[in-house]
């Protein structure tokens, strides 16, 4: 998908503050290249969020944010993330967090994450986590992948793939 579009229920796109939103029967789907069941693209902070439903993208998804640049704090996810491009980020929180200054707090997963391909970053919270820090999350949802010796991904309950992450 070359026009990388931002898909989210709430918002595309946030630089601001997204809070005490809930979303019951929610969808994202494609082409969502970076989607989330409330913001795709965040640059601000999501608060007190939750999300059920199903989204469907082809690089960054996440239950809640598909990539977050900032805050994520005192939210859940019960989505069904389907990650369909063979090497994307998805989280059952956020698909990625890339910044020292990312900090996702207090959230969790309890839906199904799957990756068909089996070659992408899936993880419980995150798929991939480049800097930035977790505090206080879990996961209790379910993380399928097609991991094969052909097909190599990256697979975590917490982080499918991270690259300095501190995790509290």
């Amino acid at each position: 998908n070359t026009a990388k579009s931002k898909v989210g229920v709430v918002a595309g796109e946030s630089n601001g503050k997204v809070s005490n939103i809930t979303v019951t029967g929610g969808y994202v789907g494609v082409p969502a290249y970076y989607g989330g069941g409330i913001v795709g693209m965040n640059y601000g902070t999501v608060d007190s969020t939750s999300f059920s439903g199903s989204i469907e993208g082809e690089d960054m998804v996440g239950g809640i944010v598909g990539v977050n640049y900032n805050v994520i704090s005192d939210s859940w996810s019960d989505a069904t993330v389907n990650l369909t491009y063979k090497k994307g980020y998805a989280g059952g929180v956020c698909g990625s967090n890339s910044r020292v200054t990312s900090h996702i707090s207090d959230c969790y997963f309890t839906g199904v994450l799957t990756d068909a391909y089996g070659e992408g970053k899936i993880g419980g919270i995150a798929g991939y986590m480049q800097l930035g820090t977790i505090d206080r999350c879990w996961n209790g949802g379910q993380v399928n992948s097609s991991y094969t010796s052909a097909h190599q991904g990256y697979v975590g309950g917490i982080i499918g793939h991270s690259l300095g992450a501190k995790l509290n």
